[in-house]
């Protein structure tokens, strides 16, 4: 650390000057912007934003404050994004995704978005940012409504105008749906009403869905994305009267039409292993990198057993068929539905990770997943998910190459969040 005029060089018209108060120079790092492995090594980082990216002749600090972080051996990525949780309005929850490198979380539903927005505006580098969706839009009676939820829901498709611009106007950065055929749910006709209204508004819409018949009628509806990935098990259920079972066939025709429509899917692996009757938080408690950083209450919500019934032996090998079918047709998006059983804020998104490369993808592919393609997605968040000169500074430093090694993303040495180091 040094404090006023400091000069990495020589003084020479041709350097960098900085012209703010704090500034981070990170040196000799592999660096991942986002979408490519970048060449030079170098990110300068003034007052929160990136100001350059790439070899730096030399730079006069002037007046600022100015921290060098000799990164040799280590990547540089964007602080990662979870696309899919709950409880972010949380403390706790964002004090936890923070410290294992994860800057902002996408609320599915549940959090007050006046609460978020409040959260946001203190800027807390201890705390991850946040956005959300506010209350969902689901029939009554229908699933969300089973948690107790008290918020108003959607019986007419006349209705849908009026229903969205309310939630416009209580700061939701997007509409959630829920198309969930276990329970009373939106047909297609007011799943469209709902996207229409919030298109007008430029609003996203994500669809929370169950089967692969909800996701078809999610995406004839036109959602912008779905926020599970569906789960047809082989195990006699019948719904509607119609029998429910895995069809690749009609799965790889769902996909076409998604990649036609350039509809996304955050998968959320951990929790539709909890569904197939697994328990997705062991292998986290397992790793001696993430082990033991966890507290002892985020210990026993890994520690829950996977709640679903495990009638079918194939039923989480098609979810990971499905992904496959999705890779580089669909684009794919990180999310863990942490505030569910067996999965938690910050830690489990490494865990999504390691289970999207198992699926088929490569490792920059799961992370692009979890940086350039949720701010791609949702225009909040443009700001970040990318290290190019005026993005946001919201940075993971960790050993080794996660772009090879996708576990790497674990090892982490520092997290900085709007410039300011938080870990």
């Amino acid at each position: 650390m040094a404090m006023g005029a400091f000069w990495l060089c020589s003084p020479k018209p041709s350097c960098f000057r900085v012209h703010g108060h704090r500034a981070v120079h990170f040196r000799g790092a592999r660096v991942f912007d986002g979408d490519h492995v970048l060449a030079g090594g170098e990110v300068l980082v003034v007052d929160g934003s990136i100001a350059a990216v790439g070899e730096l002749a030399c730079i006069d600090a002037g007046g600022a404050e100015l921290e060098v972080v000799d990164a040799r051996g280590q990547t540089l990525l964007p602080g990662l994004i979870d696309a899919h949780t709950h409880g972010s309005a949380s403390e706790e929850s964002l004090t936890d995704a923070v410290a294992f490198g994860v800057t902002t979380e996408i609320d599915m539903g549940g959090s007050s978005p006046a609460r978020l927005a409040e959260i946001r505006a203190q800027d807390n580098p201890q705390r991850a940012d946040a956005i959300g969706a506010g209350h969902w839009v689901t029939a009554p009676g229908g699933h969300g409504t089973e948690f107790g939820d008290k918020g108003p829901t959607l019986a007419r498709a006349e209705d849908a105008d009026g229903f969205v611009a309310a939630r416009v106007a209580e700061g939701s950065s997007f509409i959630k749906l829920i198309i969930s055929s276990e329970l009373p749910t939106l047909n297609e006709e007011k799943a469209r009403a709902v996207v229409d209204a919030a298109h007008a508004r430029d609003r996203r819409v994500v669809s929370h869905v169950n089967t692969r018949a909800d996701a078809e009628v999610a995406v004839a509806a036109g959602v912008d994305g779905l926020a599970h990935l569906f789960i047809d098990r082989l195990n006699g259920q019948l719904r509607n009267g119609t029998p429910v079972g895995w069809d690749a066939a009609a799965v790889q025709r769902l996909v076409e039409e998604m990649g036609r429509r350039h509809v996304f899917v955050i998968p959320t692996l951990e929790v539709l292993q909890s569904a197939c009757g697994l328990a997705p938080g062991k292998a986290i408690l397992a790793d001696p990198r993430l082990e033991p950083r966890l507290s002892d209450r985020v210990k026993r919500v890994l520690r829950a057993k996977g709640w679903g019934v495990n009638s079918d032996r194939d039923c989480y090998a098609h979810v990971m068929e499905s992904v496959s079918m999705m890779r580089g047709v669909v684009p794919i998006l990180a999310g863990t539905d942490a505030g569910n059983a067996g999965v938690t804020h910050g830690a489990s998104l490494h865990r999504e990770l390691e289970l999207l490369v198992e699926a088929g993808l490569s490792p920059i592919e799961a992370l692009r997943a979890a940086t350039s393609a949720p701010a791609a997605f949702f225009p909040a968040l443009t700001d970040r998910g990318r290290i190019a000169v005026g993005a946001r500074a919201d940075l993971l430093l960790v050993e080794g190459d996660p772009t090879a090694d996708i576990l790497a993303t674990r090892a982490i040495v520092r997290v900085y969040k709007h410039g300011t180091r938080a870990y």
